[in-house]
Order: structure tokens, then C-alpha cells, then sequence
């Protein structure tokens, strides 16, 4: 004969025992929870139930099944599968393998994983979905040049943003429009026919007319990776970073492309008369890295070229002062000769006096360069 309220308290039974195993579990539990909400399938009255609140509603002694009864069954066997050792792929090997162009499906498979826990598992790590024209996009396309990713590389610890969904931009003056185009001719594979773009604004200050000109890529991988490397969140604030690898990755083209960018040079001129013999000093404006990433960019040039050079500070307006690299001068003679055959001609004034003195001296008209560069990249106004 059945014993109803023995079979009752078999079950409450069992349920405790389950609980009190998943709360042992939940003790080792190292995942973290992004900010991002996981779907609760089902009508309006379930709510989300976030990971860190699963286990401490299983602590406070509340059962699974009551749970259940609270938020989706989906989510809970989630969690559960995390707790009982089930799910144990890291967000960095997720990412990876997500942003190599692996469907979810693929992901599933491959790992033996239910594809609602996969689905998840994207969801509770915070990365963002990519569709299929990101697969497609992957499947697609052509590996960039050496020339190519030291260019990026060098851009990006200069004047280049690159976007988080893999885009690189750059703006530059009537003076660096070669340049730009220069850059651009090193990655046609990721160009569209909108690449570029001119505008013009009317300075507050001065009253005069500024002229810029833009440059932007489709994504590529490798600009993805870029992304994850020089770019960290900081109260809800994307920064700038150096890499604790960025000697393996600067080289002298990427080095060139950066001065280029950020790196100016006194040749001892003022009011176009020379100062005596001074010799000349140059410098990275790098204030937009702190003053750690600096000295960490101060060892790789130290370390890897024998360059001297210190990390300095100025004052904004008197209200706070940045960090940049200044070459003493012969930090400045070896660097010069270091990127000698890298830099553009139409940056040359920046390494070379003879260069900078007849820089000084040819008719610039901002007007007419943008006209040739609308009509050249086929601008409507």
C-alpha cells in the first residue's frame, strides 16, 4: 500500500539534499555575472533571477522547486549545470571562439552542451550576439598584410579609434591628407566606396575655418583584437591601454606610423630664425595613456632600440598635467635614423630640418585639397 506522507518527506528529502549539495557547490563557484540580464522565457509575472541571488536564495534555504516556481526552469537548470560542475567553458575561450566566426550551434556542439546553455552562457558573460553577416563577414575575409596590421598597430597608439564592432576611423588636416590616403592603400581588402569623408566647422575661438578628413574600414578581425587589446572600460568609460605585450607587437613600421601620428620635433626655430646650433628634440604626445602605460612604453623603446628617453609631464590649463615621452637629443638622432625609411614624404619635416624649413615655405590652400579630395573619392556634398 502507498504511504503518501512517507513518499512526501522522501521528497522533501531529496529536494534538501539537492539544495544543500548545490549550496556546497556554490562555494567554489568562480564564474562572475555580467551586468547584461539573461531572457526569462514564460508570461510577465516570472522575473530574472540573477546567479549571485540563485545562491543565496539556495542558502537561505529556499528550494529549487520554489525557484522554479518564481523565474524560468531554463535559467535554473542553467545555473544548476554551472553549480554541478556541468558548464566550465571560460569567457576569454567563449569570446575566442565566438569571435572566430563559430556559431553558437557550432560552439554547442563541439563542447557536447545543450544549446539553451550556450545561449546563456553568451548572455550571462556579457558578450554581444553577432549575427550572420558577422559569420559570414569571418568566412569571408582576406588576412591583412605585416605592413598592414604594423600600420594599425602604430595608428592605434596614435590618432586611430578603433570601434568595438571592429571598425577602424581617423581624422586628419588639409596637411596629412596624403597621409590618410597612404594608410588606406594598406588595407583596400576592408575599404567601401565611402571610405572617406571631408567636412568643414568654423573654430569658436578664431573665427576660421577648420578643414578634416576622415578614413574608415569595414571590421576585420585583427582590428577586433586590437580592440581587446588596447581598450579597457573604466567606470562605464572606454580608455586607451598599453598591452603588457607591446613589445612583441612594435615594430619599426609601427613605431614610424606613430610618430608620424603623435611624434613632433624643435629644430630651435623661432619666428622662422634658427636658435644657434641647437640641436633638435622630439617628442610622443602620449597623454592620453597614464603615466604607468608610459613607462611601460619607455621600457620597450628602451629595451628594444637603445632609444633614450624619459617620460615627462605638462600642465592643461593649470588644471592637471599629462605624461609624454621626450627624447633627449640623441634619443632624437637615433630615432630619426631608426624610421628614416618608413616615414611618408609628406611627413618628412618631422625628422628632417631641410624638410621642415621648406615645409614652411610651400603655399598651403586647404580649399583646393579638398576640392581634389571630394572630386578624387567621390564626395557629394
Amino acid at each position: 500500500m502507498n504511504n503518501p506522507e512517507g513518499i512526501k518527506k522522501m521528497s522533501e528529502t531529496k529536494r534538501e539534499l539537492s539544495r544543500t549539495h548545490l549550496v556546497e557547490k556554490a562555494a567554489d563557484a568562480a564564474f562572475v555575472q555580467s551586468k547584461v540580464k539573461l531572457a526569462v522565457s514564460g508570461n510577465r509575472r516570472k522575473r530574472h533571477i540573477g546567479f549571485e541571488e540563485y545562491k543565496k536564495m539556495l542558502a537561505d534555504g529556499i528550494s529549487v522547486t520554489e525557484i522554479v516556481k518564481m523565474t524560468s526552469k531554463h535559467l535554473v537548470y542553467f545555473y544548476n549545470a554551472i553549480l554541478n560542475g556541468k558548464i566550465t567553458l571560460a569567457k576569454d575561450d567563449f569570446e575566442r571562439m565566438y569571435c572566430s566566426g563559430m556559431s553558437l550551434d557550432e560552439i554547442a556542439e563541439k563542447l557536447g552542451m545543450s544549446r539553451d546553455h550556450i545561449t546563456h552562457l553568451r548572455e550571462f558573460y556579457g558578450i554581444k550576439r553577432k549575427g550572420a553577416t558577422f559569420i559570414r563577414r569571418l568566412s569571408e575575409e582576406k588576412p591583412l598584410s605585416q605592413e598592414a596590421k604594423s600600420m594599425l598597430v602604430g595608428s592605434v597608439l596614435g590618432d586611430c579609434h578603433i570601434h568595438q564592432l571592429g571598425y577602424f576611423s581617423e581624422k586628419h588636416s588639409a596637411k596629412q591628407v596624403e597621409y590618410l590616403e597612404w594608410k588606406a592603400s594598406l588595407v583596400p581588402d576592408i575599404l567601401s566606396p565611402r571610405a572617406f569623408t571631408s567636412a568643414t566647422s568654423v573654430d569658436k575661438r578664431s573665427g576660421n575655418t577648420i578643414y578634416s578628413f576622415s578614413l574608415r574600414t569595414r571590421a576585420h578581425s585583427f582590428l577586433y583584437d586590437l580592440r581587446k587589446k588596447f581598450y579597457a572600460q573604466r567606470n562605464s568609460r572606454w580608455f586607451k591601454v598599453i598591452p603588457d605585450n607591446i613589445g612583441d607587437i612594435l615594430d619599426e613600421s609601427a613605431l614610424a606610423v606613430w610618430f608620424m601620428d603623435d611624434g613632433s620635433t624643435d629644430w630651435g626655430y623661432r619666428h622662422e630664425i634658427k636658435n644657434g646650433n641647437t640641436k633638435p628634440r622630439s617628442w610622443l604626445c602620449s597623454e592620453s595613456f597614464s603615466v604607468e602605460d608610459n613607462e611601460r612604453l619607455k621600457s620597450v623603446l628602451t629595451k628594444k632600440w637603445g632609444l633614450e628617453v624619459e617620460v615627462g609631464t605638462r600642465e592643461i590649463r593649470s588644471k592637471f598635467s599629462v605624461s609624454r615621452l621626450i627624447f633627449s637629443k640623441k634619443g632624437t638622432q637615433d630615432l630619426h635614423l631608426l624610421i628614416a625609411e618608413k616615414v611618408n614624404p609628406c611627413l618628412r619635416y618631422k625628422i628632417c630640418e631641410n624638410d621642415y624649413v621648406l615645409s614652411r615655405r610651400v603655399p598651403f590652400d586647404p580649399v583646393k585639397i579638398k576640392e581634389e579630395f571630394d572630386r578624387k573619392h567621390s564626395i557629394i556634398i
